[in-house]
């Protein structure tokens, strides 16, 4: 018995050393970002760099800096680790193919392709209506067709300036699009679901 009781005691003692000596989780930058904790461990950033022209140089940096996040609006987006629907939401709008036929795609040179269409309106009617789509789809750094609020739309990403060749199958628009690695990318989106019909018009 006194066997037994030494040795659960030893064990006890070693996993208490093992628990103490294991280390502790360096909380970087990075980490704190995704756990949405503030920088404990903030990185200093030199106000000048060695040399003449270190402080022009330091300046350019910064400034290269902030024009690189605001030309890619999802480099801290990748860092905190979130979706790209809370980053640019959705559109309060879809449906059109349950009211509208005849749907195709017109090409437009510069403008990107635009959504052609024969819709409902309230009255029964039917109607010719266009949509650009230039103004609601992007292709994001992996060249993936997302679409996006008319007032998220950052251009340089949109339809018209990163893909070509599209072309629809029923309400699916599919196109080849350029990701941020230079790798041309088949993608495609289904429409009916942030294109709708607002009497006869495509929203």
């Amino acid at each position: 018995m006194f066997r037994i009781i030494r040795a659960l005691v030893l064990v006890v003692a070693l996993v208490a050393i093992l628990v103490a000596s294991s280390p502790t989780p360096v909380l970087t930058n990075a980490r704190a970002i995704q756990e949405g904790k503030p920088l404990l461990r903030p990185r200093a950033v030199p106000q000048c760099f060695p040399g003449a022209n270190g402080c022009a140089a330091a300046r350019d940096m910064r400034a290269q800096r902030a024009a690189r996040l605001a030309a890619d609006p999802f480099i801290l987006h990748r860092l905190r680790g979130e979706s790209l629907a809370s980053l640019f939401g959705k559109r309060d709008v879809s449906g059109f193919s349950n009211t509208c036929a005849e749907v195709d795609l017109e090409h437009s040179t510069g403008t990107g392709p635009v959504l052609v269409a024969m819709c409902q309106t309230d009255a029964g009617e039917s109607t010719q209506t266009s949509l650009g789509l230039s103004s609601i789809l992007m292709a994001h750094d992996d060249g993936k067709l997302l679409c996006v609020p008319e007032d998220k739309i950052y251009q340089h990403m949109s339809i018209a300036k990163k893909c070509a060749d599209c072309a629809m199958s029923g309400s699916v628009i599919s196109c080849l699009c350029l990701g941020s690695t230079g790798f041309v990318v088949d993608t495609y989106v289904d429409l009916n679901t942030c294109v709708g019909n607002s009497n006869g018009q495509l929203k």
